[in-house]
Parts: structure tokens; sequence; C-alpha cells
């Protein structure tokens, strides 16, 4: 999967100077794939937006803006994305991309929400009808003037009408939000004082969550806009669940339980419940791992370790005598060991059922021995029928 994907409202690329600064802040970040809201270029400057994306050799497409206001470009590298169709609008553009080792083309969407409440209305009920009419993995990334929870407004307080039309949508679409790291918001204005928001994000479908497990969005340090650039990181492609073992017997050791439920209840995630759970289990997991790791050796070398000072005390007492502490060492070891035999034990017999469901039919040769055993013995060893003895020739 490509590298890092880059959302970022820059609030205008006309002056030099900032072009210049917006540039420097990409190179460093090395995205393949960037979303630039609010450019403020049009068509009187295609010649400049030419010259500056070959200066960072990167492909665009932009949507002009309308009088000094708006303004969207997508840039990507050639050697990453081949993009098969373009659709574009005033706040809006969408790419069809395909990507290598992936057979359907997948699509992403640039956005920039307008400000008044019926623009974002229709803007919003345009890129419900895109995104619902592509099957398969979908991106979307930009400003979109409205925040979906109270607590990603500095002011915080009830959602207005304008972020009830955006969680709608969110719903409608069955898109998910990414917890974001690295941050809380990522729009200032010293207007009242300060006013903090999360106006801009990255929304994915439920294909992506499946096709990446460690799939991520993060804010980057705060720079020439008012807006800080947000990116997509991508963790590597999940070709299946992995293998952790996890043993029954372990409930029966001290400190299990309370491990399980401090991790449960601590543990504080956003987004879609499915998400949730899988970070909880994937951070329980590690937690189980950590806790395993304290309890020192276990198993096979546990068992070894006990049968040695086992040993090693039995011939104290032979030379010493059966001394009372002696005696009591030998007692706890004994105890502590026939517990780590029947560890072990309940672990191989774990084992085997979870090596039967694996293999499958390949572990049922035993059962086709013994049925073939059965068919054997009653073809070539004397039977009874109503009451007599009959023998079967053999080779019949």
């Amino acid at each position: 999967m490509p590298g890092p994907w880059l959302t970022w409202n820059v609030r205008g690329l006309g002056g030099t100077m900032k072009r210049e600064a917006v540039k420097k802040a990409l190179q460093q970040l090395k995205p393949e794939l960037i979303l630039l809201q609010e450019t403020k270029l049009n068509e009187q400057r295609k010649r400049t937006v030419e010259q500056w994306t070959q200066s960072l050799q990167m492909n665009h497409v932009e949507v002009q803006s309308v009088g000094a206001a708006g303004g969207l470009m997508c840039l990507w590298k050639e050697s990453s994305f081949q993009v098969q169709s373009v659709v574009t609008d005033t706040n809006f553009i969408f790419l069809s991309v395909k990507i290598p080792n992936y057979e359907h083309p997948i699509l992403v969407g640039n956005v920039y929400g307008p400000h008044s409440l019926a623009e974002r209305r229709l803007c919003f009920e345009a890129l419900k009808v895109h995104v619902l009419s592509h099957t398969g993995m979908v991106f979307l990334g930009g400003d979109f003037n409205a925040v979906l929870l109270g607590s990603e407004r500095s002011s915080g307080g009830v959602l207005d009408v304008g972020d009830v039309v955006f969680q709608q949508f969110v719903t409608e679409t069955n898109l998910s939000d990414l917890p974001l790291l690295n941050g809380k918001f990522t729009w200032y204005s010293s207007r009242n004082d300060g006013l903090w928001s999360r106006l801009d994000r990255w929304l994915v479908s439920d294909e992506v969550m499946l096709s990446f497990s460690n799939i991520s969005q993060s804010v980057y340090a705060w720079n020439v806009s008012d807006h800080r650039a947000v990116g997509l990181v991508f963790g590597e492609p999940d070709s299946g669940p992995k293998p952790f073992h996890y043993f029954n017997h372990w409930v029966d050791d001290d400190g299990f339980y309370e491990v399980v439920e401090t991790w449960w209840r601590s543990a504080v995630y956003q987004g879609w419940s499915g998400y949730i759970l899988q970070q909880k289990l994937k951070g329980l997991k590690g937690k189980i791992r950590e806790w395993r790791k304290g309890k020192g050796v276990w198993g096979v070398e546990k068992i070894m370790c006990l049968e040695n000072k086992l040993q090693e005390v039995m011939g104290e007492m032979e030379e010493q005598g059966g001394a009372e502490a002696l005696s009591k060492e030998r007692r706890e070891i004994l105890e502590v060991l026939w517990k780590a035999y029947r560890e072990e034990e309940r672990t191989w017999r774990q084992k085997s059922r979870v090596r039967w469901l694996k293999e499958g039919d390949r572990n049922t040769k035993y059962f086709h021995r013994i049925c073939k055993a059965r068919i054997v013995k009653k073809k070539y060893h004397p039977v009874k029928l109503s009451g007599k003895r009959l023998n079967y020739p053999k080779g019949n």
C-alpha cells in the first residue's frame, strides 16, 4: 500500500512565500497523495500551479476558486497511482484510483464543505450519491466545515443543525471516522479569545477497515495555515488474524482476571463499534503477553526447573536428614510441580483440539482407519446370524 496520504486546508497558495512554505512542509512529510482545500487559485494562476506541482514531482487535478474563495487540488505520485477517472464539483473532487496489488479501483474524495447550511446540505447529498454508487474501498478527506461531536469544538455545547446534517451523512454512507492521534483540534481562530474545532478529517468505508488492520489518522504540527494537516497512515495489509495462543488454564492463575478487567475498563477508543472492539482486543492481547512474561518461565521449562529444584532438595534431605524446613520446601515444590503438570496437560489437550480445527480432514485419517478396521473385522471374522455361525470366504 502507498505511503501516507495527506489532507490540508492551506488557506491560499497565491503568494510565492506561501507556496514555498507549503512545498517545504510537504517535502518533509513525503506523502504520496495530497488533498488540498482553499487553494484560492483561478485560471490566471494556471501556469503557476503547473510549475509548482512539477517542482513537487507530482501529477495534479484542480477545481479553481470562485472569486477569491474555495479552490481544490489533488496531487499524487504517478509511480504509485493510476487515476482512471475524475469527477469535479465546486466543493469536491473524486478520483477513481487503481493501486498495484488491488484488483478493484478505489474511490478517493477531496472535500471542502460550504459554510452555509443550505449549501452544506446539498453538498453532502451529492457526496452521498458518489459514495453509495461505488463498490469497494472509499476514502474521503478534507475540510468538512462541520464537527461530528460537541467535544470537537472548544466551546462544547449542543450540536448545531449543520453538524446534525454531517452526522446523518456519515451514518447513511456507513463511513467510519478513525480516532485522531497526536492532537484534538485541526483548526484555530483567534476570534473570541480563541476558537478550536476539528473540521478536517479522513472518513473511510468498512472495506478499508477490513483490509488494513493498523490504519490511523494523525494531525501534524501547526504551520503556515490556521488548519493543521491530517495524515492517513496505513499499516500492513491484513492477511488474516495473527496467531495468538491463549490457554484456558490461565484463568486459574492469580492476577489474570485483574489484568483483563483493568485493561478493559481503562481502554478508551472512539469510532464505530467494530473498530473499538478490534482495538480493545488487540490491546488486551499485548497486556496478556506482558502478564505472562511477568510470571517467569512456564510450560516444559517451568517443569524442568521445578524437577531440578526437587532433586536438589531431596539431595540435601539425604545428607542432612529430614529437616522440617527441607520437608516443607519439598511439599511446596511438589504442590507447584503437580499444578505445572496439570497446566501442561491442559495445554496439550487444547493444542490438539486447535490442530484438529485448523487441519480439518487431514486429522480424520485415524477415524478412517478405525472404520476400515471394523469393516475388515466383519468381513473376515465369523458373525452370528439367526443363531447360526457363518464364515465369509476370503476374497468375497
